[in-house]
């Protein structure tokens, strides 16, 4: 197998504002053919905040817990599973 080719140089930083940008008036419109059913919301912002934060406050922010969830099995340990398997046969690998 050929050595990968190397990775580019990331282009230096351009200063804001300096990349012009397209003008989405001009884009193409999309027509949906199917009906959109109603909802409880209006198309505004004043709408979807009173119908998912009716008060200042959520109930449930306050109660919340932060969790992380590990899985450690078989396929993570070292030389098993299916990345150990993949790379078995290549050859120039570590695991030959």
């Amino acid at each position: 197998m050929p050595p990968p080719a190397p990775i580019p140089d990331l282009p230096p930083p351009q200063p804001p504002g300096s990349v012009p940008m397209g003008d989405p008036k001009g884009l193409p419109g999309v027509k949906m053919d199917f009906p959109i059913a109603d909802g409880p919301y209006e198309p505004t912002w004043e709408s979807i905040c009173a119908k998912l934060y009716p008060s200042k406050e959520v109930a449930w922010l306050r109660e919340a817990k932060f969790g992380i969830w590990v899985h450690f099995g078989p396929q993570a340990a070292g030389q098993s599973g299916d990345w150990y398997a993949r790379r078995m046969y290549c050859r120039g690998s570590l695991l030959q």
